[in-house]
């Protein structure tokens, strides 16, 4: 029954997140705590659907900024969910956090230092699935960090 719990709440953050349900910076955080979780699962559906829920509630929550993910120099994304809302805030006007805790850091450093190889292929992916926001303050760091997980290991006996 774990696999399937996983599988429902990275599901369940995933469409809160796509919907804009309201959320705080700290919520948003512990949500992503929560999914990092499954990130690391060996099964790859778990850790897919988590990659999944990690890219929804950082594309609402954590990708602050005027024209920093693609939107408008005023601050809006076109095209967006919330219907272009003022740098990636709720539809209602409520404020987007003031400063972005950055989580490139976040999942680059495990995937350069960590013998498991389901965590490395789920922070690997989460990197990937990060915003544009979010690569942008880490661009350095999180090429790196892909880089030196994509080298060949020596084969273990």
């Amino acid at each position: 029954g774990g696999e399937v719990m996983r599988g429902a709440v990275c599901r369940l953050l995933e469409v809160s997140a796509l919907v804009r349900m309201p959320c705080g910076p700290k919520t948003a955080l512990r949500n992503l705590t929560s999914v990092d979780e499954s990130l690391k699962h060996p099964t790859e559906a778990i850790s897919l659907a988590a990659v999944a829920a990690i890219r929804a509630i950082t594309s609402s929550y954590f990708s602050v900024g005027p024209a920093a993910d693609g939107g408008a120099p005023d601050g809006t994304t076109p095209n967006a969910p919330d219907g272009g809302a003022p740098n990636g805030g709720a539809p209602d006007g409520g404020a987007p956090p003031t400063e972005l805790p950055l989580l490139v850091p976040r999942y680059a450093g495990p995937l350069s230092k960590d013998p498991n190889a389901a965590l490395r292929r789920g922070y690997a992916l989460a990197i990937g699935a990060l915003p544009a926001a979010q690569l942008n303050m880490s661009v350095e760091l999180a090429v790196d960090a892909l880089v030196r997980a994509s080298e060949p290991e020596p084969i273990a006996e």
